[in-house]
Parts: structure tokens; C-alpha cells; sequence
């Protein structure tokens, strides 16, 4: 029975008793005991004269947890626990452990009540707890050790049934009990799916369901049984609150159920409020029948139906919610391609404010703590000239920027236009290679940081049509993003073509390998201060060291090896005033560190540097290797410049003939030749539009950083490629893997603190 009421949900069934054994026992003693010991009940919930008319054509069975509390001659409760029959209409209950059986002299001395969990005695009289939602602690007090906390409890205590002997005989073997339902059970069928808005509001999950009246008409309470007859109810609930143990997304339909009270009629006001990620839902409309026992009605919860099936239309309301800590970012994309000497590049650094999908909302309206950007400043390079100058717009300010062919002392980088909205400019020197340049207030915090990506070969010409995929044809760059050069079979400088590295989800980059002489790659390439000559010296007091490049900017967010060389990001979370979640904590903690790359060695988070979050990067249904192109968007994170993201999970289906994982080298789609080129610039060569056939693109095998230490490995042995799709496992991110005898299309076993390289697509 109980796996239907919290599995199903989908009706509710009074139940019968078959048949009950019955043993004769001594004489009772001045009135306290019966004649009869009730040591068995069979109860059935197969016939039809043992229904009302709530049931419909719904199967249900016993489950091994149920129990029936019955109230015998003694004036006391006494369990019964299934023990024969679960899985099947029909049950024998007996005793629980612990229990005595209940005495009677005729069936009549019997009450009974199911599930035991509603029942309560007091003064000899039993009563019946309607919609009470402190009962979650007699649970384990009745023997229920698997109960679902993610079931309302206004409705898993509810399917309640009143034992009424009556004159039923033993002798005839009929039924000794009849059960009857005492509520109206109510179907509330939550459906966003077909609304205009379905767009966005899939997006987002419930939350919790308030149900009131607005006349405060009670939904519940106890009540007195006096045969079947529910007594009045005293201590009234007028408001039914369910918080969802876990979020139901509203990319499908929702339908939980609900037992009330008859109280309400066609005159009540019923108020049903929602609570989402990101909004609070209110509905309110009026039943078109009175809620009377037994009864079942089916409320139908969107935007654009009537509040009842053939009833009242609908009226409702939609707010943001104002107690979600509002997440700010700023401008639309975190990386600024310049591909030739002197080119200027335009950022919008506008503080947005987005929602809980991390959408690039471009949404000002809604910025409740307004911070805008007052200057700019180069956090690191790869060498001076990289970048030569910013645009010079505003008042004057101290030293922010290094400017090229001027003294220190330049005015603000950042201009603001007449709409409110802010452009910061940059000018690319006469070098290649990439920077990272961060976004101030007038209080010195760093807002944000853009990667500067300034490569001698231009990414966008000639890019690959990718076709062999499962959604659409995907127009990809030559080169990953960080990458000077593209690659090729061969070439004697491949750290050039290497790209950055990147954790799953985040924007920033980790760096990338100084050479390809050995597995771990040389270490970080050197990287430089503002002054873009001086080495990096970021002066962070959450590591011990002065960073000459990023292989020494790292800190753990949870180890299992004990390891006390670095501070921790967990324990400086557990230090904070915990006014943010772990999640947000560290999202936070990222933006003010974008040069911290942050390892995770600890199964507990399954090897990740954040909680899970299946949405950074846009693609958040993680178990589909076949995405939709259209339901794809690029998010506040994506670290690909403007008008591109990061590749889909089918991005790479057609590299093996099996469009599957394979280690048959025959069903490799790769050009001839060796895996193991001169000057290690080893790698494949796949076919991307056919298979062996037609134009290759030249993946070079650049290795990763490990989620468990800072160092490089595998450098000129393998490849693995982020895509902006989770794996459904264990937290782990959905990647293009391969080695020389390996290729992976679909490789499901990236953890999401592990460092590795982007390719983009074109956006649709």
C-alpha cells in the first residue's frame, strides 16, 4: 500500500479486512480484557464492497512497513505489521515486535485505524490526525524504518480508514472491518510544460506548496472517531506546507496529492502558493463542488487553464522571490578575442543580475545592490605588449592599467554611456598571447575578470563544419580556446597549439604547458604581473607561496589524503558566518580569485570543486548525449568568446565508427598514421564530416591538471576535451577522451575539478 501512496500518487482506496483469527482467552477480568485475542487480520483491498467511491481503477498493494493500530476492550492501541502478502492486494498482519494482541468480545469493541501513524489515544478515546505535519517523529516510534521524506506528509498520513466492525459475524468468515475514507482527496496538477512562459519556467524546479483558504476554513486537524463518523476537529489546520526534499524540476508534470478535511464549499477561496527557484507562484480560485468525504477533485495548477476542470477561471500572480541572494555578473561573454596586432576589442562590463540557470539574462531592472565598475587592471599576462593599452574615458584616477607609451598615473578604463551601460576597450600590443584582466569598484573589489585571448593564428579562419553529430551541424574553431597556433601532425612547437586549461563550469582559465618534453609539461607557462614584465606576484594570503605562474595558485576544497600544505576552501567556508550556502560561497570565492584553481582529492563531493550545479555551462540535462541545439544557451560562465560556447556533449559522436566509446583501433575515424609524431606533437586526426573521408581536424594530445594536486600530467600522452554537458555520474563532466588506443566520445569519467581544455562552437 504505501509503495502506491508515495510512489504513484494517483489515488487513494479505502481498504477491507477479509477475515481475522481469533483466540478465546481466560474469563475478563473486572472488564478489561474480552473474550477474544485478535492475533491475526487479513485484509484485503481487492473487493469492490470494500471501496468507496474514491477509488478508481488503480491497483493497490501492502507494503512490508504497513501497519493498522487497533483499539481492542482494554482501552489501548495495539499494532499490527505486515508480514505476509507485501507486493499483493492481499496481507496478513500480526502483531509488531513488541506488541500484544488487542481483546474483544464482539467485533464491535474493535476500532482500528490505517497507517498507525495517524492514530492517537488519549483518555480512551481514539482520534485521528488529519494534515498533522508533526507526526514525521512517530515514524520510527511505529516501526516505519523506510519511510519517503520526500512524499507531503499531508498526504502519506492521510489515507486513513476507520475500523467499523459493526455486525459483521466471525463465524460466516466475512470481513470483520470495513474501512472508509474520512477526507476529500485532492489532486493538484502542477503543469508549466504547454504555458507561453514554458521557455523559462522549465527551467526551474518547485520548491514548496502552501495550500490555505483565504477565509482560513480548516484544512485538517484531530478529530474524534465515533464509528464512522469524523468528529469535529480541534486544533485546526488551516495551512498546508510542503517543502520539497528535492526540488521538482517543472520541465515535467508535477501531481502531488492531499487529503483535507470537508470543510471547504463551492464559497471558499482556496489560495495555492508555489514556490520555484527563482519566483513565488500564487493561485487562487474557487472549487466548483463542496469537499466532502470520500470525494476526489483534480485542481489543474498553471498559467493558462481554469483553477478547476470546468470551474472558476484561474487567477493568479508572479513575483520574484526576494529571499534568494541575487547572483550580479557583468557583460555578456568572459573572453575577448583579438586576433590581429593593434586591434581594439569592446567588453560590456554592465552589472546584470541572472537567475538560478545562470542565464545571460541582460536583466539591469532587477540589480538590487548596485555596484558598477570604476577602473580596470591587468591581473596577469603572458609577457609583455600582449595587451597595449585601454580605451581612456572618465575622471582620473591612481595607476590602474598599465598603459603602452604612457606614464603611469591613467585615467579610468571604464566608460558608461547614456543608456547606463559600461564598456571597457582594450588594444591588443604588437605580441601574442593571452592576459586576464579584472574589473574594480571604488572600494578596490574585483567585480569580474575577461580573458584576453590574443593568438597569432586566427581561430575563426576556416573553421570546421562539424556534421557526423546527433542534433545539427556545429561550426568549430581550428584551436582550442588559449591556444597561439593551430596544430598539426608534427609541428616542432606544439605548447603553442596547447590550449588552457579549465575546470568544468568556471570562465577562467588555469594556464597551460610550458612544453612538451616531458609528461608533466615543463610546469605552468611563466606568467606576469600588471606591469605585464614583473613576475606574477599576486600577494593572495590563501596560499603560502609568491605565484611566479598559476601552478602555484591552488587551494583545496576538500582533501582525503589530510594534506594541511594549503589552506582549505571548505574550512574557510565552515569559518564564515554561513549567510550563503556552500555552493554560492564558493561561486563568490571564485570570482574574487579567478587566478585559484581549486582541487578536490575527496569522493564525499565526488571529486568536484563545487556542489553540484548541472547548469554552469548552459547544457544541464547531463544524461542526454543527444541535446536539442535550440534548448542550449550560453551562460554567464561559458568562457567562450562572443558568439561562441563550449562544444556540446555530441559534438565529437562521429570520431569513432560506433558513434560509442572504443578501444578497437579499427573503428577509429582517424586519418593513417601514428598516434606518436616528431617532437611529440602526437595526437589524432579526425574525420568530422564522414566517415574516412573528407577534410580532418588535428587534436593534440596536451594532457590535463589533476583534481587531486597542482601539477601537469600526461602531456603529448593524452586528451581531454570539456563539453558543456554533466555526465549522469557521480558529478563527473561529459569530455572527449583518447590515447593512442582509447577514443572516447562520449567519456563520462571527467571529475569537474579536474583541469581540462575547450573547444568552441558558433552559437545558433
Amino acid at each position: 500500500m504505501k509503495k502506491f501512496l508515495l510512489l504513484a500518487l494517483t489515488a487513494i482506496t479505502a481498504l477491507g479486512l477479509a477475515s481475522c483469527n481469533r483466540q478465546e482467552i481466560d474469563p475478563p477480568r473486572e472488564g478489561v480484557q474480552g473474550k477474544y485475542l485478535l492475533t491475526e487480520i487479513t485484509a484485503s483491498t481487492g473487493d469492490d464492497d470494500t471501496k468507496t467511491n474514491i477509488q478508481s481503477n488503480s491497483v493497490v498493494v501492502w507494503n512490508a512497513d504497513d501497519q493498522i493500530a487497533v483499539k481492542g476492550t482494554d482501552g489501548a492501541l495495539h499494532y499490527y505489521k505486515l508480514k505476509v502478502g507485501g507486493g499483493t492486494p492481499v496481507g496478513k498482519f500480526f502483531p509488531a515486535p513488541g506488541q500484544t494482541p488487542a481483546s474483544y468480545n464482539t467485533p464491535a469493541d474493535l476500532t482500528a485505524i490505517y497507517p498507525a501513524c495517524a492514530a492517537e489515544l488519549t483518555d480512551g478515546e481514539l482520534y485521528v490526525n488529519i494534515n498533522n505535519q508533526d507526526l514525521s517523529g512517530s515514524f520510527s516510534e511505529r516501526g516505519l524504518s523506510s519511510w519517503n521524506a520526500d512524499s507531503p506528509f499531508t498526504f502519506t498520513n492521510n489515507d486513513i480508514k476507520v475500523a467499523v466492525p459493526g455486525s459483521v459475524k466471525l463465524e460466516d468468515g466475512l470481513p470483520n472491518f470495513k474501512f472508509k475514507q474520512l477526507g476529500t482527496c485532492c489532486s493538484f496538477i502542477i503543469d508549466f510544460t504547454q504555458a507561453d512562459q514554458a521557455r523559462s519556467l522549465m527551467m526551474e524546479s518547485v520548491e514548496r506548496i502552501q495550500i490555505s483558504t483565504l477565509n482560513g476554513v480548516a484544512l485538517g486537524g484531530r478529530a474524534k472517531l465515533t464509528g464512522t463518523t469524523l468528529g469535529p476537529i480541534t486544533n485546526p489546520v488551516t495551512n498546508i506546507d510542503w517543502t520539497v526534499a528535492t526540488p521538482r524540476p517543472m520541465s515535467a508534470l508535477i501531481q502531488p496529492m492531499f487529503v483535507f478535511y470537508p470543510g471547504v464549499t463551492t464559497n471558499t477561496t482556496l489560495k495555492i502558493t508555489l514556490t520555484t527557484t527563482d519566483h513565488e507562484f500564487v493561485f487562487t480560485g474557487k472549487p466548483t463542488q463542496d469537499f466532502e468525504a470520500g470525494r476526489r477533485l483534480t485542481f489543474p495548477v498553471t498559467v493558462d487553464k481554469n483553477f478547476t476542470q470546468g470551474g472558476t477561471l484561474l487567477a493568479y500572480t508572479s513575483t520574484l522571490r526576494t529571499d534568494v541572494d541575487q547572483f550580479y555578473y557583468y557583460g555578456g561573454t568572459n573572453c575577448l578575442l583579438l586576433r590581429t596586432p593593434n586591434e581594439i576589442g569592446y567588453l560590456d562590463v554592465t552589472q546584470y543580475v541572472t537567475d538560478s540557470f545562470w542565464h545571460n539574462t541582460k536583466n539591469t531592472a532587477d540589480v538590487q545592490n548596485p555596484r558598477p565598475a570604476s577602473y580596470a587592471r591587468i591581473i596577469w599576462s603572458e609577457g609583455a605588449d600582449v595587451i597595449a593599452s585601454a580605451t581612456v574615458n572618465g575622471s582620473a584616477y591612481d595607476y590602474k592599467l598599465k598603459m603602452a607609451d604612457s606614464a603611469a598615473g591613467a585615467t579610468d578604463a571604464i566608460s558608461t554611456d547614456s543608456s547606463g551601460k559600461s564598456f571597457l576597450a582594450i588594444k591588443r600590443g604588437s605580441a601574442a598571447g593571452n592576459a586576464l584582466v579584472g574589473i574594480y569598484d571604488a572600494s578596490d573589489k574585483l567585480l569580474w575578470s575577461y580573458h584576453i585571448w590574443c593568438p597569432e593564428d586566427d581561430p575563426t579562419d576556416g573553421m570546421y563544419e562539424y556534421t557526423q553529430t546527433n542534433s545539427g551541424n556545429y561550426t568549430v574553431m581550428t584551436m582550442p580556446i588559449g591556444a597561439i597556433k593551430k596544430a598539426y601532425p608534427g609541428m616542432s612547437n606544439p605548447e603553442t597549439a596547447a590550449g588552457f586549461y579549465y575546470q568544468w563550469g568556471r570562465k577562467d582559465p588555469m594556464g597551460r604547458p610550458k612544453n612538451f618534453n616531458s609528461l608533466n609539461g615543463g610546469g605552468v607557462l611563466n606568467l606576469y604581473g600588471s606591469d605585464q614584465i614583473s613576475t606574477l606576484n599576486l600577494g593572495d594570503p590563501d596560499y603560502s607561496v609568491s605565484a611566479s605562474n598559476l601552478l602555484d595558485c591552488w587551494i583545496w576544497f576538500s582533501n582525503s589524503n589530510g594534506s594541511s600544505e594549503k589552506n582549505t576552501l571548505k574550512l574557510a567556508w565552515e569559518g564564515s558566518d554561513k549567510s550563503k550556502t556552500l555552493g554560492r560561497f564558493i561561486l563568490d570565492y571564485t570570482i574574487a580569485k579567478p587566478w585559484m584553481c581549486i582541487f578536490c582529492d575527496d569522493l564525499a563531493y565526488s571529486h568536484s570543486w563545487l556542489p553540484l550545479d548541472d547548469n554552469l555551462w548552459g547544457n544541464g540535462g547531463g544524461s542526454n548525449k543527444f541535446p536539442i541545439m535550440e534548448e542550449i544557451y550560453k551562460s554567464i560562465f561559458d568562457p567562450s568568446p562572443e558568439g561562441f560556447r563550449v562544444a556540446p556533449q555530441d559534438l565529437f559522436a562521429g570520431f569513432t565508427s560506433t558513434r560509442q566509446n572504443s578501444s578497437i583501433i579499427e573503428q577509429f575515424n582517424v586519418a593513417t598514421g601514428d598516434y606518436v609524431n616528431p617532437n611529440n606533437a602526437n595526437g589524432w586526426a579526425f574525420y568530422y564530416q564522414g566517415w574516412k573521408t573528407g577534410p580532418t581536424d588535428f587534436y593534440l594530445a596536451q594532457g590535463q591538471r589533476s583534481r587531486a594536486y597542482s601539477f601537469l600530467s600526461n602531456v603529448s600522452d593524452n586528451l581531454a576535451v570539456w563539453t558543456s554537458s554533466p555526465a549522469n555520474q557521480n558529478n563527473a563532466g561529459s569530455m572527449l577522451y583518447f590515447v593512442a588506443t582509447v577514443v572516447h566520445p562520449y567519456n563520462a569519467g571527467g571529475r569537474r575539478a579536474s583541469c581540462f581544455s575547450v573547444r568552441c562552437v558558433k552559437e545558433h
